[in-house]
């Protein structure tokens, strides 16, 4: 099964991002993002139809998101978000539309929160709570609170690094990453993966400037 293999790489693979935390833990969660909107925006070899290839990729993630919650893999679960909300994704405006993918919507939002509001859900669960090694809190929580700029008392950013130094003491001799977050990729490439499929329109408020995003962590 496809879907139960990415799910159980993604999984062990957040498990290692912990060991990261004291070197490269925002590179490499960065490329993670980069390289599931590059998996988002490929249409199959020789596609006659690459929109549908890209809306087929698109429900994919979805379903890995609802993997990733049974799971307990809220780093891959808000990985995925991210992706999925990219500007060079949303931009295709892929028409998607379902009674079951609204209601998982609305229920990632009332569980983790939105990019908007910093899934300020799953840093308050983080914080009022300890190390479970069942659970596995997001990586850009983190990257967020103790190293961003996103606003929230020194109290609760002490106490989310203290957590997250529990899962790096633990977790520091991990070493499987999953090749999203080993491949590397330049954002040029993301925009004209994106422009194939539709082109920007230069003077109808599309920039041409690579990944400006506020949520990815550069």
């Amino acid at each position: 099964n496809k879907l139960l293999k990415i799910s159980n790489n993604c999984r062990e693979s957040s498990y290692t991002l912990f060991s990261y935390l004291d070197s490269n833990v925002k590179h490499v969660f960065n490329q993670g993002v980069r390289n599931i909107v590059k998996v988002i925006l490929t249409p199959k070899v020789n596609s006659t139809n690459s929109l549908f290839n890209i809306k087929q990729n698109y429900l994919f993630h979805l379903d890995l998101v609802y993997k990733s919650h049974q799971s307990g893999d809220y780093n891959t679960i808000i990985l995925c978000l991210l992706a999925l909300q990219h500007q060079y994704v949303a931009r295709l405006r892929l028409h998607i539309s379902s009674k079951k993918i609204d209601r998982m919507f609305r229920e990632m939002g009332d569980k983790y929160g939105t990019i908007s509001h910093g899934f300020i859900h799953h840093f308050n669960h983080v914080i009022q709570n300890n190390y479970n090694e069942l659970e596995i809190p997001s990586i850009f929580i983190y990257l967020l609170y103790c190293e961003g700029t996103h606003s929230n008392s020194p109290e609760k950013r002490q106490r989310l690094r203290e957590i997250y130094e529990l899962y790096y003491y633990f977790n520091i001799r991990k070493n499987f990453l999953s090749e999203i977050y080993r491949s590397k990729i330049n954002d040029n490439e993301l925009y004209s993966l994106s422009n194939n499929i539709k082109p920007f329109k230069i003077f109808q408020n599309e920039t041409i400037n690579p990944l400006i995003n506020n949520y990815i962590i550069l």
